[in-house]
């Protein structure tokens, strides 16, 4: 019976020690199982993502492709009429249209640009002669301040009212002006 007894309690230690396995297995498959399952729940969040970004893509491709189509009739229209204008000035050239002297002249003064300086900056004007108050409003100088004239070589500089007239120069002879704030003499 012993015999019986011991082979009986060596198969108990077989089924403990068993069970122990069962339950290290059980705890291995477990944390395998919950790492698969994160990383898988991962992976499935970077697809989502991926799939959501590419829709807005297409959302916006084909917004854009609807915006250019509603656009392109008016740029056909406006290619026709640039076309038409280009025809009529092809005709006119062919046809020997060309403007007299007088009015190639006169149609010159009226795009030509004079220009001069105010402390240093280049200004343009289509008016060959302005006002003082023109020249400061120009040059963006406050109402206030005085306008000189700067003088050639040892000529000295001129004040200019605001309402005096200046012819401004073509070329090396451009007009420098400089504008001074009122004088506060005496004051404390």
């Amino acid at each position: 019976m012993k015999n019986k007894f011991e082979t009986m309690m060596n198969l108990v230690d077989e089924v403990e020690h068993i069970k122990e396995k069962i339950s290290f297995m059980g705890e291995v498959f477990a944390a395998v199982a919950k790492r698969l399952g994160k990383d898988l729940t991962k992976e499935l969040d970077n697809v989502t993502s991926d799939i959501e970004t590419e829709k807005k893509r297409q959302e916006t491709r084909e917004k854009t492709i609807s915006e250019a189509g509603k656009s392109l009739p008016g740029l056909q229209r406006k290619l026709s009429i640039a076309k038409e204008n280009l025809k009529k000035l092809e005709d006119q050239k062919s046809e020997g249209f060309c403007m007299s002297e007088h009015e190639q002249n006169e149609n010159a003064q009226k795009h030509k640009k004079y220009h001069f300086f105010g402390d240093a900056k280049r200004y343009e004007s289509e008016k060959s002669s302005l006002t003082g108050a023109d020249i400061k409003a120009i040059a963006g100088v406050t109402a206030a301040y005085q306008l000189f004239l700067e003088g050639e070589g040892d000529t000295p500089d001129k004040p200019i009212a605001d309402s005096e007239t200046v012819v401004l120069k073509e070329g090396e002879d451009t007009r420098h002006f400089y504008a001074v704030p009122p004088a506060t003499f005496g004051a404390k």
